[in-house]
């Protein structure tokens, strides 16, 4: 399933095919929430449109900053200052990611992973680190850390917490809907 997925992101130059990319992309991870907020058709649109106008070139490529400032947007909505990302963040998840779409996750003549994202991957980073925060599976390095496994469950409740209220507020708004800027800031708007 990934390979079929890595693959079609080499393949982009009609929007069908970048709407169709997304929806595989997304769905391998968190396929309900990225359908559950009533912009998702809209929102799909105009990633597939600057999507596609990036890979062709009329559009620049998305810096790993901008990635990180999206994000921190929405937990300055959940005031949770303490879960902000850095661009050394969100470099890091882009070679991890790498690791499972090579092909996906842009790199340089080197082979190292390219500064600037595509749309749907910079999109796809959004949900990826929302994932990681909501992760209540202490990680084998801290397992035999009392007080440290103690305080990665507490951070990640306390994220959970935050995000279950904001969502009360916000009613129909998926706390997803954070993607959405990330395609504006490539001015498909």
């Amino acid at each position: 399933m990934f390979e079929r997925i890595d693959a079609m992101s080499q393949h982009i130059s009609t929007q069908p095919e970048a709407e169709k990319f997304a929806e595989a992309l997304f769905g391998t991870y968190y396929y309900g929430a990225a359908q559950d907020f009533p912009q998702r058709k809209e929102w799909k649109r105009k990633l597939a449109t600057a999507e596609v106008a990036t890979a062709k070139g009329t559009r620049p490529a998305i810096g790993e900053q901008d990635v990180a400032d999206a994000y921190n947007r929405t937990l300055e909505y959940l005031n949770l200052p303490e879960f902000r990302v850095t661009r050394d963040d969100v470099h890091a998840r882009r070679s991890s990611l790498s690791r499972v779409y090579p092909k996906t996750f842009g790199r340089q003549p080197d082979g190292t992973i390219a500064p600037n994202c595509r749309p749907i991957e910079a999109a796809y980073l959004l949900f990826q680190f929302d994932l990681l925060n909501e992760q209540l599976d202490v990680p084998d390095a801290l397992k035999k850390d009392k007080v440290g496994s103690a305080a990665f469950i507490e951070r990640a409740r306390r994220y959970l917490r935050a995000k279950k209220e904001w969502k009360k507020t916000h009613k129909d708004e998926d706390f997803q809907k954070a993607a959405v800027e990330v395609a504006h800031l490539v001015g498909t708007d």
